[in-house]
């Protein structure tokens, strides 16, 4: 006899795009629903498709959807779909987010998220960092007026 059980611990979810995430009834917010570019640090071609803010979400075994009430301080969480070569030079030329924790993470090849909380969700301006450069990138990087 052969038994088998999901052994998988809770883990986050991220929303594949805004229309995965309203079906899952976790859209706070559409950012940015048709592809608009930025040009950033005067020669990368940031191409983003689409941004959302959703709940903080948590499947077990990609089953029972559970909404996060507190997940390392955050409630809600801004995911961006962009293009595989947006993200080329990401994380090894430059990186998004206004502090540490708030720095977007690779979720795949082509989309990124990070925490956000409820405060700022007004104001969706992110620090655009240089890696491995003694200047100081001034620039921001806003999503939304």
């Amino acid at each position: 006899m052969i038994l088998s059980s999901c052994a998988c611990d809770r883990m986050p979810g991220i929303s594949d795009n805004i229309s995965d995430s309203e079906r899952k009834g976790l859209i706070v917010k559409k950012i940015i629903d048709k592809p608009k570019d930025f040009l950033i640090m005067d020669s990368v071609k940031f191409i983003i498709k689409e941004v959302w803010i959703e709940k903080m979400w948590t499947h077990e075994c990609y089953e029972n959807i559970e909404i996060f009430e507190n997940f390392r301080g955050y409630k809600y969480q801004i995911c961006i779909n962009t293009t595989e070569e947006s993200l080329k030079s990401y994380r090894r030329n430059w990186e998004l987010g206004n502090s540490k924790v708030e720095m977007f993470r690779f979720t795949s090849k082509n989309s990124i998220v990070s925490e956000i909380k409820l405060k700022d969700i007004k104001n969706l301006c992110f620090n655009i960092n240089q890696i491995n450069s003694s200047i100081k990138s001034n620039e921001i990087l806003c999503l939304a007026n």
